[in-house]
């Protein structure tokens, strides 16, 4: 169960490595979420979040210096593959939610040749802001290269995948990230998966992690 979950390591280092800039934006509001359904509490140290245990279980991170928090979804609608990862939480002074918005595409883009930003919005669920990124990526022999001299992944990972070609061949992978700042504090929340099936599941429990996220 590792196939999903290497794109989102990529995705995690190139967003720490941004420096601010700019103009500010306005928020589009989202109607919260009506959580009237089971939940359970997780944290990455920093921030604590609840999320719906009817869709999601938390399983032991494959990576906890990088992801704090992994869930995959156990309702029938998920694929066993579908995953809510939850990253350690970064304190920066110079970046904002906006910078996000505005450098995380054309960042990701250029880092990531087979990496394409289709949706990058800044949005406001009660009184939390947060960031809002769609992103499709297919690995490249530029993200292989890159994930090996980081240490995102190991010739290990890549032969127990089949090798170079088999790793190469992996199907696009999409992902929708949630970036949370409290305090200076930035907490980014992936969710990876492959069929827009899933998407209403998956945004149901991103946008109730957001709307319970609390500094602790």
């Amino acid at each position: 169960m590792i196939k999903k979950p290497i794109i989102s390591f990529i995705t995690l280092f190139l967003i720490f490595t941004l420096v601010g800039c700019g103009e500010k934006l306005e928020p589009t509001y989202i109607e919260p979420i009506n959580i009237n359904f089971n939940v359970a509490n997780v944290n990455n140290q920093t921030v604590s979040f609840q999320y719906p245990t009817d869709d999601w279980q938390q399983k032991d991170s494959f990576n906890p210096d990088i992801i704090k928090v992994l869930l995959y979804g156990k309702n029938e609608n998920l694929d066993p593959t579908t995953n809510i990862t939850i990253g350690s939480t970064s304190t920066s002074q110079n970046l904002t939610l906006e910078d996000y918005v505005k450098l995380i595409p054309e960042h990701l883009e250029k880092s990531s040749p087979g990496t394409k930003v289709s949706v990058a919005e800044l949005r406001k669920v009660n009184d939390i802001v947060f960031s809002y990124l769609e992103i499709k990526t297919k690995v490249t022999e530029e993200d292989l290269e890159y994930g090996l001299q980081k240490g995102i992944f190991t010739e290990e990972t890549i032969k127990a995948k089949g090798g170079k070609e088999a790793f190469l061949n992996q199907p696009e992978v999409k992902q929708i990230q949630m970036i949370v700042s409290f305090q200076d504090k930035i907490t980014n929340i992936t969710a990876t998966y492959s069929n827009d099936n899933e998407k209403e599941i998956i945004l149901k429990a991103m946008l109730t992690m957001v709307q319970t996220a609390t500094l602790l």
